[in-house]
Parts: C-alpha cells; sequence; structure tokens
C-alpha cells in the first residue's frame, strides 16, 4: 500500500463524465465488450484442446487430440484462437507457472482460455513457481472458469516466518497476474478475468501491475496471500497505465466475492503486516514509480468482500474511481491493523455510494486522509467507529442480512424486508444489475448493497452455477 520495491522482477508482487446513469453507462459499455467478444469466439478461428497427460506429439485441434500443457496453446495462438482446457490438474511448465501468456489477441478477436464446457480444471503449481497462470505484455486476452488452487494450506505459520525470503517463490507465489515482461515492454492491456475460483495462493489471488483496460468479473478469491512478504490482497490492481488519453470508464471490477485473504508475515519494505485486502484499487497516481498518473476511470461495483484482514474494498492513492453498491462484512481482521472496511485515502474524484459496511468493533469505519472530493454518500455503517466522514444519505444502521456468516456456502447477505437499505439508495452512478444478475431497481427505488432485494444464490453448488454464467 505504500512504497514498493519495482516489481519487474520475478520476485515482483505484484474528464467529467455524465451524472445520473454513469453506472448504467458501465455496465453497458462492458455488455457491449462480452457481447462481441462472444460473437468473436464463434468466428472461423483455431480452437485447442487441453488435457493433462494427453501426449506431446498431438496436435491439439481436438478433444480427441489435445496437448498436455496450457503452454504448449500459448505458443501457438493467434487472435480469436479459444484455448478449452479439460479436467484434470495442471502444473508448472517453468518457473512462472502452468502458462505464460506472451502473444497478443486484437479488437474484436480476443484469445480466450478457459474451461472446456462442463469441466473443472485445476492449475496447481509447485511452490517453485512464482505465478499459477501469467499475463505478460499480452493485450486481449481472456482468462475464464479455471480453478487456481495454491499451496498455503500446506504450510505454517512458523514455517513461513522462519523462512521470509524475496527471492523464493515457496512463499509468495501468486495466482492469476498480469503484468509486463519489464520496464520497457508493452502493457498489457484489454485483459478479462472472468468466473475463475482462486485460493490459497500464498501471495496474491489475482493481481494486474502496470496495465490498462481490465476487467475482472465474478471471481471467487479467498485465502490468499497469507504467507508472503509483499503485502499481498484478494483481488489487486496496481499502478494502472495509460496506453491512451481516454478518461471514461476502462476498468471493471464487478460481482466478485473476496475473503479470507489476509497478511500474516511482515511486508519486506516496512517489516510490518500490511493489506491483506479483499480488493484494492492501489496506486493509479503512480507517485510510487515515479510515473505518470492514470486518467481512465475505475468503476468497483457489486462485489462481496468479508473477513479479509486488511479492508474489504478500497483505493489507495488513487483517483476517478467509483466505488458503488458493494457489501463489506467484518474485515480489517488482522490485530495489527486499524484500517477502515471500505473508503478511500490518499486518493482523488473518487464516489462512494450505495454500499453497506458491517465493521468490527473498534476499527475505524472509513476515512479521509489526504483525500480530495472525495465523496461518501447513500451508504450504510455498522458497529465501528464513528464514521470520519458522513454524507448526507448515510446512515447508522444495522442492513437487517438475511444470514451473514464467515463460511460462504452457509452466508446469505441479502436484505430482509424491513432491511433501511431496501429501495433508499441513489440511482446516480448506481449499475442496473445487481451481483447475482438480477435487475435493478426492483421495487420504488435502487437497494443499497450488493444485493437487490432477496439473493438467489444459496450454497456452494449455486455459487458455482452463478459463476459459470458469467462464461
Amino acid at each position: 500500500m505504500k512504497n514498493r520495491k519495482d516489481v519487474y522482477t520475478r520476485r515482483a508482487v505484484l474528464a467529467t463524465l455524465a451524472s445520473g446513469s454513469l453506472g448504467l453507462t458501465a455496465y453497458a459499455l462492458l455488455s457491449h465488450t462480452e457481447s462481441t467478444l462472444a460473437l468473436s469466439a464463434n468466428s472461423p478461428h483455431k480452437q485447442y484442446y487441453i488435457k493433462a497427460g494427453a501426449s506431446p506429439k498431438n496436435d491439439g485441434l481436438s478433444p480427441n487430440r489435445p496437448f498436455p500443457t496450457i503452454q504448449q496453446a500459448a505458443d501457438l495462438t493467434n487472435p480469436g484462437d479459444t484455448v478449452y482446457i479439460m479436467n484434470g490438474t495442471y502444473g508448472e511448465t517453468s518457473s512462472e507457472g502452468a502458462a505464460v501468456i506472451t502473444r497478443s489477441g486484437a479488437p474484436n478477436a480476443y484469445i480466450t482460455y478457459r474451461a472446456f464446457p462442463g469441466h473443472h480444471p485445476k492449475i496447481h503449481v509447485s511452490p517453485a513457481a512464482w505465478n499459477s497462470l501469467l499475463v505478460e505484455s499480452a493485450s486481449y486476452i481472456t482468462i475464464a472458469g479455471l480453478t487456481i488452487e495454491g499451496n498455503s494450506a500446506s504450510y505454517t505459520y512458523d514455517e513461513a516466518l522462519a523462512n521470509q525470503n524475496t527471492k523464493n517463490p515457496k512463499y509468495n507465489a501468486n495466482g492469476i497476474g498480469v503484468r509486463p515482461t519489464n520496464a520497457t515492454a508493452p502493457i498489457p492491456h484489454h485483459i478479462r478475468i472472468i468466473g475463475n475460483v482462486v485460493h490459497h495462493c500464498p501471495g496474491g489471488g489475482i493481481y494486474t501491475d502496470r496495465a490498462d483496460y481490465i476487467t475482472m468479473k465474478r471471481n471467487i478469491a479467498y485465502s490468499n496471500a497469507w504467507y508472503s512478504v509483499y503485502a499481498n490482497s484478494g483481488i489487486s490492481a496496481f499502478h494502472f497505465q495509460n496506453t491512451d488519453q481516454k478518461t471514461g470508464y476502462k476498468n471493471f471490477v464487478l460481482q466478485n466475492i473476496s475473503f479470507d485473504n489476509q497478511s500474516y508475515i511482515p511486508w519486506t519494505v516496512t517489516h510490518k503486516i500490511s493489506d491483506g485486502n479483499g480488493i484494492i484499487i492501489d496506486d493509479t497516481k503512480n507517485k510510487q514509480i515515479q510515473g505518470v498518473p492514470y486518467v481512465g476511470r475505475t468503476f468497483v461495483a457489486n462485489n462481496l468482500a468479508f473477513e479479509n484482514g486488511g479492508s474489504g474494498i478500497h483505493a489507495f492513492s488513487s483517483e476517478n474511481v467509483d466505488i458503488i453498491n458493494n457489501t463489506v462484512w467484518n474485515n480489517a481482521r488482522s490485530p495489527e491493523l486499524t484500517w477502515a472496511s471500505l473508503f478511500a485515502s490518499s486518493s482523488n474524484n473518487v464516489n462512494i455510494f450505495n454500499n453497506i459496511a458491517v465493521i468490527r468493533p473498534g476499527k475505524p469505519t472509513n476515512d479521509t486522509s489526504n483525500n480530495t472530493n472525495v465523496i461518501y454518500d447513500y451508504n450504510i455503517y455498522y458497529h465501528g467507529n464513528v464514521p470520519a466522514q458522513m454524507g448526507a444519505h448515510d446512515l447508522i444502521a444495522d442492513p437487517l442480512f438475511i444470514h451473514p456468516s464467515s463460511r460462504l456456502n452457509e452466508a446469505d447477505f441479502s436484505l430482509r424486508p424491513q432491511s433501511p437499505a431496501r429501495d433508499s439508495g441513489t440511482s446516480h452512478l448506481a449499475p442496473n444489475v445487481d451481483i447475482t444478475g438480477s435487475r435493478r431497481p426492483v421495487g420504488k427505488g435502487f437497494d443499497r448493497g450488493a444485493y437487490e432485494g432477496l439473493c438467489s444464490v444459496h450454497g456452494w453448488d449455486s455459487i458455482q452455477q452463478w459463476r459459470e454464467q458469467a462464461l
């Protein structure tokens, strides 16, 4: 969250807009992009198939002649191609993971890496790899429907604490990463990370670093960042870069679920615990790298973040960010951190509307530190300290969730009929759907939080179906 060392090594961590219908416009822009991608997937380009354990002599062009590794296809892809990954477990092919994606698609011809329909492939690399999947200076790429499983469940805190090392991937490995190859390489842009599950990565779950035009949607990131020295998070966007001078919406962080991400090992820079957030938009001002400030806008909406060590959702040293209709619950779990759960700090031109934040008792509710034109309004806060800033329509009240829980398969963060969040939000910037894809508004007005009305997604099987609907 503060000054970090240069990330271009294998050890790296990771204008005025129309009012009223701004959020609807953002979703319309994204929907247009996704429709275009769906059409391009049906165009006459190559389809490659991957199955763990298959013969490397296969040509990869049919399910009966699959390649054994993702990398084998990644080295051949051209714009518009699709790589279908079938059931199986995929390990690393290099120290950077199961695949390093360096070949770019094109506008209206993304290269797509996705689970074969009906399949649930898993990427599980050894402790010798720095990432599970890495997009490196490539653009127009989609990664969809994959499960990334790290190794943290087999480590202990004492073991990781005794082996703090910036040069060893074992305790620092990330899930899905997007970054340039080096400081002078092309900036990756137009990357879509959709419908993936990323868990137990000792470093970051899903991260982008020095990229542009990023969409992260309906991913589930949990139990990441535990043992790294790099102060990682579940989902992070670091140092957005200007590949053009457009000032409208370019980045979308939508309908994700991020929980149980926490840093237990001190950050190598300060030697103190830091981050472990659910979702962070980090330094779009690019002050930490003495770079040019990012001019595009970022839309963070309909996300659920709970039981993270750092914040649920926040923007740090960033500008032109809209944080709208999210639900955060019981974050700032790290005893070493006195962080708020939903906030912006050292930031400019940030709108924080229609959110619900249930705060741990004794922890800050929001933040005003070094902010300019950061507006909090139409939010609901419950528990926690007195808010540092209250908008005219902010409320301090129990949001009356159906069944909040730290267990995802048991939790229901939708709203009871008598909830003060029902029909009391603003239409300004509000998205036209909720976290489940149900339309907004229903009733007399927009609900606050990630859910509009009652939730139709319960239990792990239903959540998996919700995730796969995005593919």
